[in-house]
């Protein structure tokens, strides 16, 4: 009993970086082999037909399970498409002194969400930073002429505990969607020279972690992105000192292995170090327990 605390206490303290290089060797080391068995069972099972070879379908399909239990980098994460969200119709208020805000759940077009006790009131926001974007690309992404700042608001806490947001979306009414959308998916908040918010325009449209459904269609206000890029391990190492990571908010990307993300404004001053990236249009940033899979998108210029 003794010797097995003893090895607990040691898996409890960071890693070497030797010991992190042994442990991607054997993460390495067991891709290889699952990869090997899936390929093995997917002959076996072309080969083989209903009536014959049943265990080489079940390997088969053990396989196809574990894969797509396997963590997955995010091939695309956009364009989102944006809808207008009315500040006074979801009760929402930026708070002065934190870097949060908060929404009411007895507003109309939020109602439905009273049926989830563990959902918080109040979402964290990033830091405010100049809006960037000119001409036609800021006219698509729907930024109101009188913005001169903006941020990007996180969804609320324990949105990620609703199995069934993207059921809730698709059931909601035009007139509930976009405030529902915002308190789910995050969305843009906009303020004028004297960082008062002026507008807030919600992700209604997020494919990458909705698939096989959408929202109601909408007169799209779009906002692109170039990615996946790789994310520099430095990069990550500094964001993490800083403790900018968002856990998951919503259960695809749960199920994606996907153990964190935030948005990196365009004007970072952390990150100003790291030439190799240009951040002067924004991004967001996705990290995973399999660090060869961390990769950032950013907003296109286009």
């Amino acid at each position: 009993e003794e010797e097995e605390e003893e090895g607990l206490g040691l898996l409890s303290e960071p890693l070497t970086d030797g010991q992190r290089q042994e442990l991607d060797l054997c993460m390495a080391r067991v891709d290889n082999i699952l990869v090997g068995k899936y390929k093995k069972a997917q002959l076996v099972s072309v080969q083989s037909n209903s009536g014959t070879m049943a265990p080489g379908k079940q390997l088969w399909t053990k396989a196809k399970e574990l894969a797509k239990s396997m963590p997955k980098q995010l091939t695309e994460l956009g364009p989102f498409e944006l809808g207008s969200v009315s500040l006074e119709a979801i009760g929402f208020v930026k708070e002065m002194a934190t870097p949060q805000y908060s929404i009411s759940l007895d507003a109309t077009p939020l109602a439905c969400l009273s049926a989830y006790p563990t959902l918080g009131r109040y979402g964290c926001i990033s830091p405010w930073d100049a809006i960037t974007l000119e001409g036609g690309a800021r006219e698509r992404a729907g930024i109101p002429r009188d913005a001169t700042f903006f941020a990007w608001a996180f969804p609320l806490p324990g949105i990620a505990d609703i199995e069934d947001a993207a059921e809730l979306l698709k059931a909601a009414t035009p007139a509930e969607l976009n405030g529902l959308s915002f308190v789910i998916n995050g969305g843009f908040i906009y303020a004028n020279n004297g960082f008062l918010p002026v507008a807030i325009n919600a992700v209604v449209g997020l494919k990458a972690f909705y698939r096989g459904t959408s929202a109601k269609p909408l007169p799209a206000m779009t906002l692109p992105f170039d990615g996946p890029h790789k994310l520099p391990p430095a990069m990550r190492a500094k964001l993490e000192s800083g403790n900018r990571f968002m856990g998951p908010t919503l259960p695809q990307m749960i199920k994606d292995g996907i153990t964190g993300f935030t948005w990196v404004e365009p004007s970072d001053g952390g990150l100003k170090d790291h030439q190799s990236v240009d951040w002067r249009t924004g991004g967001f940033v996705y990290v995973y327990d399999d660090r060869r899979l961390d990769c950032f998108f950013r907003v296109s210029k286009e």
